[in-house]
């Protein structure tokens, strides 16, 4: 749903039949949300009516999305090895090639990714392990963090526009 600066609802929210997981804006008037094995893209029309545009069907599960560039998207799996994928606004899927992942498959909730456009890098939490793990994707190094002031991290705090 949509409020104003008086946290009034505005115009027509859009109901979702199974629980949503996370969602990113893409441009300024389209927002895609991860949803069981499906990703649902929704537009926001100029009476602020929010309606869905269209829907692909996923390979995973996903959990967390973020936007890579404008027409690429980084989104976290759940139940799955490849722990990051990539997928397009067209559904095309992609795995990172210069990233190796922990050999973990995560559930639901136990690991969220981000990926930072202007660093080239993603970012894997691992809530049980208390540990945060950072990809250089250009170069292919990597990163483990993990100390006393690291404690089942789930957010990772990006921002989640493409435009």
């Amino acid at each position: 749903m949509i409020l104003n600066e008086g946290l009034r609802r505005l115009g027509t929210p859009y109901t979702f039949r199974s629980s949503p997981k996370d969602a990113a804006v893409l441009y300024n008037c389209e927002i895609v949300v991860t949803c069981v094995e499906c990703l649902r893209f929704l537009s926001v029309s100029s009476d602020n009516v929010i309606g869905l545009t269209r829907q692909i069907k996923t390979s995973s599960s996903f959990f967390s999305i973020c936007c890579k560039t404008p027409t690429q998207m980084v989104l976290s799996t759940s139940n799955d090895i490849r722990n990051v994928k990539m997928i397009s606004v067209d559904g095309v899927e992609t795995d990172f090639q210069q990233v190796e992942f922990p050999k973990k498959t995560y559930k639901l909730g136990d690991s969220l990714s981000a990926y930072v456009q202007s660093k080239n890098t993603l970012v894997l939490t691992d809530r049980l392990a208390h540990t945060v793990y950072m990809y250089d994707t250009v170069k292919g190094m990597s990163r483990a963090v993990t100390n006393g002031n690291i404690q089942a991290p789930h957010e990772v705090p990006v921002q989640h526009m493409c435009a």
